[in-house]
């Protein structure tokens, strides 16, 4: 696994992260269908995704404790070799996705953002076999897809502790039933801070 990270000042107040991200792995162990039983294949196959990241900042100097705006965009591929579960050979399961989140700082302990969110697995004939399923990486339809939109608020009760609340609109094409959720979150640390001295 690697990541490669590039900063650039675009200006006083603004500036632009862009990365890129690998990760290559195998897998050896496979269950396929064989004359209507699971049987268990030895075989190496790769695994790899690779990700790209952009991101864009804007704090005016002098007032970034209550005002930003933070534009972050991550695009990912995943290239994965299987056997077949339906016992036909070797295979490749190909399926991309990508998110962008706008979010800006109203007040010094107030955020808002909005997130959307799009994935396409990839398409295979034998991906409903009972018992076998390549879900989520594959679907017997084609052009499955799948996205959400996110709007959230976060309060920053101390740099320690945070509440966010989100709501989540899922949706798309050969997926389950669209599905809404609200979500609360708190995140807090407790202890020293790791750069002061006690």
């Amino acid at each position: 696994m690697g990541h490669y990270k590039n900063y650039r000042d675009l200006s006083r107040d603004t500036y632009l992260e862009l990365g890129v991200s690998g990760l290559l792995g195998w897998n050896r162990d496979w269950d396929v269908s064989s004359g209507g039983a699971v049987v268990s294949r030895r075989d190496y196959r790769h695994a790899a995704v690779l990700g790209a990241d952009l991101t864009v900042l804007w704090e005016p100097t002098g007032h970034m404790r209550y005002r930003n705006l933070e534009w972050r965009n991550e695009f990912y591929w995943l290239n994965k070799g299987i056997l077949a579960v339906d016992n036909s050979g070797r295979d490749t399961l190909n399926a991309w996705g990508a998110y962008s989140y706008l979010q800006a700082k109203v007040t010094r302990t107030l955020d808002i953002g909005l997130r959307g969110d799009f994935y396409m697995p990839d398409d295979k004939d034998y991906a409903g076999i009972a018992g076998l399923s390549l879900s989520p990486l594959a679907y017997v339809e084609e052009n499955a897809y799948q996205w959400q939109i996110c709007p959230y608020i976060t309060w920053h009760q101390s740099p320690f502790v945070k509440f966010r609340l989100e709501y989540d609109h899922l949706d798309g094409k050969s997926f389950s039933e669209p599905e809404d959720r609200i979500m609360l979150q708190a995140v807090f640390a407790v202890g020293p801070h790791k750069h002061e001295r006690y």
